[in-house]
């Protein structure tokens, strides 16, 4: 593939015509919705099966970027311009497969059994991918010093700002973990506070609300692992 960042472009565009239409009734027949969305999905998937190999990241031992990990492990790239293309990719296909379950629903018994299968599949790549962007946090806030910019140090300022959007979506997803919703609530209130990016905490807040823990609650993974009310 010659210029991955304009074919991902390309995909997105036909995502959001298909999300436009599904919302002014252009489209309504499920199995038609589901035709659509499945072929976004195949472009998807080809789009990584087709990337140059420097595109590729390498996985490692969460232990070398203290803080700021989910799990044990994180994800290095070549530089943070691709990194900001992976990470679009992946809140792309969480959206994709959010949109999926919310159509296969609407489809007729008679549909059970590959409906049960797609369900299954769908959650899990929503999964896989919320737990791509956690990992590769570290890469965006812990300054490391790849082939790309080892001579040239990047302000953590800089990681955070491309990070919001993904968190967003995967903090409100309905099929991420309850240990994954709070660290990543966690981390948009430490950017929001730690480096005065107030969209952060908007984010932060919005989430919370979203699953009824209101205004002024505050989330404690470490302590608790549960949100509080404040």
């Amino acid at each position: 593939m010659e210029f991955p960042a304009c074919a991902l472009a390309h995909t997105l565009f036909n995502f959001v015509c298909i999300r436009a239409a599904i919302k002014k009734a252009e489209i309504v027949e499920p199995t038609e919705v589901l035709e659509k969305l499945l072929h976004i999905e195949s472009e998807l998937t080809s789009w990584v099966g087709n990337l140059p190999p420097y595109w590729a990241f390498r996985i490692k031992d969460g232990l070398e970027c203290p803080g700021n990990v989910f799990g044990s492990q994180l994800h290095s790239y070549h530089d943070i311009w691709i990194s900001r293309y992976w990470s679009h990719y992946r809140w792309i296909r969480i959206v994709v497969h959010e949109t999926i379950l919310q159509h296969l629903a609407r489809l007729p018994v008679s549909h059970a059994l590959n409906l049960t299968r797609q369900q299954l599949q769908s959650a899990a790549i929503i999964t896989e991918m919320a737990m791509d962007i956690c990992v590769s946090v570290p890469f965006h806030l812990c300054n490391h010093n790849t082939q790309a910019d080892k001579a040239l140090p990047r302000p953590e300022i800089i990681g955070a700002f491309d990070l919001l959007w993904p968190l967003t979506v995967v903090v409100n997803s309905e099929y991420v973990s309850k240990d994954m919703y709070i660290w990543v609530v966690n981390l948009l209130e430490s950017i929001g506070h730690k480096m005065g990016i107030k969209q952060a905490l908007v984010l932060a807040s919005a989430a919370k609300s979203r699953r009824g823990y209101g205004h002024g609650a505050t989330c404690d993974v470490h302590r608790t692992g549960s949100c509080i009310a404040g």
